[in-house]
């Protein structure tokens, strides 16, 4: 339904969480078609420009200010297309470039519930088959059902993510590469070493898994610093001004290294500064012990700390932990398990667990799984009312 009320639309669509993201879902027709005004219809949906976003359904925060438009799929191979949009609460603009693993569990969840996917008779398990429009690349999701349904109550705990729920496993093996389509090393290279001033040699490695991600150590930005909070980090305008450097250090590296085109722009690089694993408390107030995890991930986007952590980033750091010699399996060393139990990663909400399988004998790593768990569940249907 798309339909005006005096000076206002009404807009059918859907808010769902997906892991420990929360986006506005709209079906098909909807919305314009692409361009100016349908950014403009999101913006007024989401209520941005405006911190709060308090005129909208955004939930004043990047991971509750998401769009998805999900429709039946243009690809024999898969169910649906799933189009992701991010917006930042403080900038009247629509990001199209990135794409969301966490609002994928979601994207099933609608896909059932809206048929555009089928349960199967009696069955325990949907599989979904998603393709993520932003990367061209496909995921798979398994849904668990209870009476046709996609399952809401489970016991699966999701760091970030108060209580528990229908476990939901997704497999994005497909999107290795996917951001600048030159292979999971982008620059062909293990570790980069970018030059910053100050005469600071940075050692990063640069991944590219569905978004480019790039890799340091936290102690070769902050050497004498004490424990460190999502908030900490955040307030040290001194850091800040660093990882800004790195930032456009590392697209000029991509572009030195690259050769993109109009239709394939750089990407856009996604900072994670990675710690051992210390004891720490969660942003919820939860005590998690370093011998609970692997490896502490801090990731840094649009000039902001993330509460939470990306799938992507997650996904990547797994990735990079069995590629011998990158920042992050050094970081990790000889004793991280690589094939016996998950990858487990502890960021600012909670713990993460991840799993992948890397052939690292080639001249670029050949990733042959790539898997994580999420829950997901619809918050509400309905229709957003906007000006137009």
């Amino acid at each position: 339904m798309n339909r005006p009320i005096g000076p206002m639309r009404a807009l059918e669509c859907s808010l769902l969480r997906g892991g420990t993201s929360k986006g506005v879902f709209f079906g098909a027709g909807i919305l314009p078609p692409p361009g100016a005004e349908r950014d403009a219809w999101i913006l007024r949906v989401l209520g941005s420009p405006d911190l709060r976003q308090i005129d909208g359904l955004g939930g004043a925060d990047r991971l509750t200010s998401k769009i998805a438009i999900v429709e039946a799929s243009t690809r024999e191979d898969c169910d649906v297309d799933y189009l992701f949009a991010q917006v930042d609460p403080r900038h009247a603009e629509v990001d199209w470039q990135r794409n969301c693993g966490n609002l994928a569990a979601a994207a099933a969840v609608y896909a059932l519930n809206r048929g555009l996917a089928a349960a199967g008779v009696d069955a325990d398990v949907a599989t979904v088959r998603i393709h993520q429009v932003n990367t061209g690349r496909r995921v798979v999701a398994r849904v668990p059902l209870a009476s046709g349904q996609p399952a809401v109550h489970g016991d699966y705990a999701l760091g970030g993510v108060p209580g528990t729920g229908a476990r939901i496993d997704l497999d994005f093996r497909d999107f290795a590469a996917s951001a600048l389509g030159r292979g999971v090393l982008p620059t062909r290279r293990v570790t980069d070493t970018l030059q910053l001033t100050g005469g600071l040699a940075l050692n990063v490695t640069l991944l590219d898994f569905a978004n480019l991600h790039a890799f340091v150590r936290l102690v070769d930005l902050l050497p004498h610093a004490a424990e460190h909070t999502v908030d900490t980090l955040g307030a040290d305008t001194v850091l800040l001004g660093r990882l800004a450097e790195v930032h456009a250090a590392v697209r000029q590296r991509i572009e030195q290294t690259g050769n993109e085109t109009a239709s394939r722009p750089t990407a856009d690089p996604i900072l994670y500064l990675l710690a051992p694993a210390s004891d720490y408390v969660t942003l919820n107030g939860e005590k998690v012990l370093h011998t609970g995890y692997d490896l502490r991930s801090f990731s840094f986007a649009n000039g902001r700390f993330s509460k939470a952590h990306p799938v992507s980033g997650a996904l990547a750091l797994a990735v990079a932990t069995q590629v011998k010699d990158s920042v992050v399996h050094r970081l990790c060393g000889p004793a991280m398990p690589v094939h016996d139990r998950d990858f487990r990663i502890g960021h600012p909400g909670g713990l993460l667990d991840v799993g992948a399988k890397v052939d690292d004998t080639g001249e670029q790593p050949h990733v042959l799984e790539a898997s994580l768990a999420r829950t997901a569940r619809l918050l509400f249907d309905g229709r957003a009312y906007i000006t137009v």
